[in-house]
């Protein structure tokens, strides 16, 4: 039991190793051939393992190789030549097609890679003219702030001085206050001491009527 869990486990690694080469396919799929079996992906597997992908490359390689080689063998030689030469053909004109669409690509590239360039300048023109505004914009926004601040500043200043000119003021109009009051009070003590005057003189004048009478 534990043998037939290693074999599997060996066999399942073996399927997806990715270190197979063109040369093994090629040796595994001669060994096909010549057992008289199929050359499958499944049938290469089993033999040296590997990714399907892997061994998808090698197998469409491996058929053409294959294929080309039993047109060689079926085939006349001036057949052979004919279809070179036609194959040759096709693959100058193909070639040059594809040069002349790889030229108009590249210039089709190159004309809108400096439509591109064009384009980002004058972005970056707009952006720059942009930041330099709202950089003159807040330039003049913080000499406004920093008129407003000294202008707040001065009307504090102005404050307290109006502050203290009002406490200076509230405390005179109390002392003055308090000195009417003083004043008032002497006053009421005078005009006490007048009556009391006043009272005792005309007494003394009645003292003296009354002296010369008798």
């Amino acid at each position: 039991m534990a043998d037939t869990k290693k074999s599997s486990a060996s066999a399942e690694t073996k399927q997806y190793r990715d270190d197979v080469t063109e040369e093994m396919f090629n040796k595994a799929a001669d060994q096909l051939a010549a057992e008289g079996k199929k050359v499958t992906i499944s049938n290469i597997r089993e033999l040296i393992g590997g990714s399907p992908y892997t061994l998808m490359k090698f197998k469409n390689a491996y058929d053409r190789r294959v294929l080309m080689s039993k047109f060689s063998e079926s085939m006349p030689k001036s057949f052979q030549d004919a279809a070179i030469a036609a194959i040759t053909d096709l693959y100058g004109e193909f070639e040059k097609r594809t040069n002349t669409m790889r030229k108009e690509l590249i210039d089709k590239y190159d004309a809108q890679n400096e439509e591109l360039a064009l384009m980002t300048e004058k972005a970056e023109k707009a952006a720059q003219a942009k930041v330099d505004a709202a950089e003159a914009e807040l330039k003049a926004l913080r000499s406004k702030s920093k008129q407003l601040q000294e202008r707040c500043a001065s009307l504090e200043k102005r404050n307290e001085e109006l502050t203290a000119a009002l406490n200076a003021s509230k405390e005179q109009a109390q002392t003055a206050e308090a000195s009417n009051r003083t004043l008032m009070a002497t006053q009421q003590q005078i005009l006490s001491q007048l009556q009391l005057l006043t009272a005792k003189s005309e007494g003394q004048q009645s003292v003296k009527a009354k002296e010369v009478n008798c």
